[in-house]
């Protein structure tokens, strides 16, 4: 059975569409990569945070055993072994916006 031109067309179609999908699943994957690097320096960060407020018995500190740094790449703790994460309350008031006015007739 011999390849008709329109066949070859959508053939050659087809390649340039999934190699477009590879590498636009490439770049996903880089960026998904890069931004769950990023959240777990924001993890550990506020993890650390949190330690120290405890350690300085300030007020409004969470009880609970934190680790003194982040384990090595390629051994992050399995989800149980993370505790849960409390919720520290604010040092300051945050800004309530006004409720919307109450609308007016045009009378023009």
């Amino acid at each position: 059975m011999s390849s008709t031109p329109r066949s070859q067309s959508v053939r050659g179609k087809n390649k340039v569409i999934i190699e477009k999908l590879t590498y636009e699943t490439e770049i996903l994957h880089r960026d998904l990569i890069t931004v769950n690097l990023q959240y777990s320096h924001l993890f550990w960060a506020y993890y650390h945070m949190l330690a120290t407020v405890r350690l300085l018995n300030l007020p409004g500190a969470p009880p609970g055993p934190y680790p003194a740094s982040p384990p090595p790449p390629g051994e992050e703790p399995s989800p149980s072994q993370i505790p849960p994460m409390p919720m520290v309350p604010l040092p300051f008031a945050l800004p309530v916006p006004p409720p919307p006015s109450p609308a007016t007739p045009n009378t023009n």
